[in-house]
């Protein structure tokens, strides 16, 4: 596979087999995490650089990644310059393209990443997310 530095991430334009499309919701602005085909998270994703993100996505298995957020993450990213809420909405352009699960595992499933993998990630991030909020007094 060549490589060309453009964007990290991108999806295949329906009806058209030569212009991709930007697939990125930009939730990992907004407390998103990217994973890997493993499960695993791969980076900081509060790089603002996207040669960093690039780097990190090519070193991936297949080198492709996972966008994972909630509704309301997806939610607080209307009015961030990243963002892509307005595509990603109920109804928006690319809604079709997001896989919704009631649960972690069956996300995983869904995924076809590796379950158990996928949880300690996110199990991780979470705690990490929590610990940091108690340091500002955030959280009670």
């Amino acid at each position: 596979m060549h490589w060309i530095e453009t964007y990290p991430k991108g999806m295949v334009n329906e009806g058209l087999t030569t212009i991709g499309v930007n697939g990125s919701t930009g939730t990992y602005y907004t407390g998103g995490i990217l994973v890997n085909i493993e499960g695993n998270r791969f980076l900081d994703e509060c790089v603002w650089d996207d040669a960093v993100r690039n780097t990190g996505l090519k070193a991936q298995p297949d080198s492709y990644m996972f966008e994972i957020f909630t509704d309301k993450i997806l939610e607080d990213t209307q009015g961030t310059l990243r963002g892509a809420y307005d595509s990603f909405k109920e109804g928006g352009a690319y809604r079709s393209r997001l896989i919704e699960a009631n649960s972690i595992e069956e996300l995983a499933q869904k995924l076809n990443i590796n379950v158990e993998n996928f949880k300690a990630t996110v199990e991780k991030y979470n705690k990490a997310v929590i610990a940091c909020l108690l340091s500002f007094g955030v959280c009670h």
